[in-house]
């Protein structure tokens, strides 16, 4: 069975040297043998960046496994009403590679009701 790799090492982006963060998995094979797999760096494969996605027109090249939306629809609803939510869909979808998973957290309406007043775009 496999064995739960070590704990990475927490990175900090102010440091002149880069921490390691590869986790090491052991496996026993088939054989009876137990064999190493090097696991990626994380800080190398994920990455976040900080912009107004549905406005944005920057570019994207990548194309990504699965996309995660979470507690966030309800507030690109409130400020860019049905328009928004579109892009934002239209954008995920062209972001996915086929076959790609879409994991989105649905907002209740109640939600809606106690935050409609932050914009005007759901005042109308």
């Amino acid at each position: 069975g496999n064995v739960a790799p070590e704990s990475a090492k927490v990175h900090n982006s102010s440091d002149s040297t880069t921490q390691s963060c590869r986790e090491e998995v052991v496996s026993e094979m088939p054989n009876g043998n137990i064999s190493k797999h090097e696991q990626p760096d994380l800080f190398e494969i994920v990455s976040f960046r900080s912009e107004n996605f549905v406005q944005s027109t920057h570019r994207y090249t990548e194309q990504y496994d699965t996309i995660m939306c979470l507690s966030v629809t309800k507030w690109i609803h409130l400020n860019w009403g049905d328009d928004g939510i579109i892009t934002l869909f239209v954008k995920i979808w062209s972001l996915l590679r086929p076959g790609g998973i879409f994991i989105m957290e649905p907002q209740p309406w109640t939600s809606y009701r106690k935050n409609r007043l932050v914009s005007e775009v759901i005042s109308d």
